[in-house]
């Protein structure tokens, strides 16, 4: 098993008091898998992605995050920067302009990761780099501002996978692109894992990881509230919320997209029961009360109904 994850939790401190903006998340993946976290906004699903690939900033993480075995958690932050940063695990950070600084060439970007691990100036590994995520290696010459949005992300991705990392967390790549743009990053991202490199995807749209995630975690209100294959949480959902977000993605044919009522709760102050019982159409009066982990299959779903 390449990663698993238990127990995750990560804290904010906030003038309203601490912060759970991840509790309890457990899941696991497997060499070469990908795996896609679902939810939405302000879940909490950026948060559990940076807090795995030890890129948390302003808040702490505990739990365990195993990967091959070594508690990611526990190695000392310039250990972590020097061995596992970018030749282990590596981020694609949300916005492709705000991961790029305007002022620096796209080769001088490369070359500070490089630099950051003894290889600086190596200009082959750059513009294979380049060439991995179907871009001329002459964009190395470029200022951010000459490349569209879709070459912008190519680039933050070229960045993420320079070293070669075995596990790589891609925070909502295809947000702000068009539809011909998000086709060309999703299958970039297919090469990725059939190349034999794992990414865990994160995204608020469910029909995204349809085709390209083969696990999948969804999450609500900071707690994973269903993990399972792809297969498993698409074919068969358990958990009312899987099913609210699935019936909310429109089809070309069958019945007009649903919604979720209501609004998550404050995470500052959240229901000691099911966070998800107040929007709930199948809520029981146990909800009131936290909801079980039960296995399903490959995964779990937290919820009384089974």
């Amino acid at each position: 098993m390449l990663l698993d994850v238990r127990g995750l939790c990560a804290t904010y401190d906030s003038p309203e008091g601490s912060v759970r903006a991840v509790e309890g998340a457990d899941l696991h993946l497997e060499e070469g898998e990908s795996l896609g976290v679902a939810g939405e906004s302000a879940c909490g699903k950026s948060t559990l992605g940076l807090a795995i690939a030890g890129s948390l900033r302003g808040g702490r993480a505990s739990g365990t995050v195993l990967l091959d075995g070594v508690d990611l958690l526990g190695i000392p932050p310039a250990e972590f920067d020097k061995k596992y940063r970018w030749k282990e695990v590596s981020v694609i950070f949300q916005g492709a302009m705000n991961s790029l600084d305007p002022v620096f060439r796209v080769r001088d970007q490369l070359d500070e990761v490089l630099r950051h691990h003894g290889a600086a100036g190596d200009l082959g590994a750059a513009g294979r780099a380049m060439t991995s995520v179907g871009l001329d290696p002459g964009v190395l010459d470029m200022y951010p501002h000459e490349l569209s949005g879709g070459m912008r992300q190519r680039v933050v991705i070229a960045m993420a996978l320079l070293l070669g990392p075995r596990l790589v967390v891609a925070d909502e790549p295809t947000t702000s692109l068009d539809v011909l743009v998000q086709a060309q990053i999703t299958n970039l991202l297919k090469k990725m894992r059939e190349g034999g490199t794992s990414f865990i995807l994160i995204t608020h749209d469910l029909a995204v990881l349809a085709g390209i995630a083969d696990r999948v975690a969804v999450m609500y209100a900071g707690q994973i509230v269903e993990f399972g294959t792809a297969e498993e949480v698409y074919g068969s959902p358990r958990h009312p919320y899987t099913k609210a977000l699935l019936e909310s993605v429109p089809t070309m044919r069958g019945p007009p997209p649903g919604h979720i009522p209501g609004s998550p709760p404050d995470l500052a102050s959240p229901p000691a029961g099911c966070r998800f019982m107040d929007r709930c159409p199948e809520a029981l009066e146990k909800c009131r009360e936290a909801p079980p982990c039960v296995k399903t299959g490959t995964g779990y779903v937290r919820c009384w109904l089974y």
